[in-house]
This record gives C-alpha cells, sequence and structure tokens, in this order.
C-alpha cells in the first residue's frame, strides 16, 4: 500500500492542526496565513512519493 494511502498518514497531519491550536494566538506574532502556507507545505511533503516503497518487513 502506498504510503499516502496508509492508514497511518493521517495522525501526523492531523497533529499538526491539534498542536496549532495550542500556540497560535489570533494577535500574536503569527497571521493566520503563515501558518497555513507552512503546514499544507508540510502535509503535502509528508505525502509526496520521494522513493518507491519499501516491501512490508
Amino acid at each position: 500500500m502506498p504510503l499516502a494511502q496508509s492508514p497511518c498518514s493521517a495522525q501526523p497531519i492531523l497533529s499538526l492542526g491539534i498542536d496549532v491550536a495550542r500556540w497560535f494566538r489570533p494577535g500574536g506574532p503569527y497571521t493566520p496565513d503563515g501558518p497555513a502556507r507552512l503546514y499544507s507545505d508540510l502535509a503535502v511533503r509528508m505525502l509526496r512519493p520521494s522513493a518507491p516503497d519499501r516491501p512490508p518487513q
């Protein structure tokens, strides 16, 4: 199964969304656009294949 289709792929991406609520504050040093762009880029990079899938061990 490709990594992007693995149920384990959703957990780190969901954690990004949950954790941002812990540190992001309206009126703080970050605008909503900054973390949104960063987190969306991270999520895409996590799911984008960079090497052939390894067979399960």
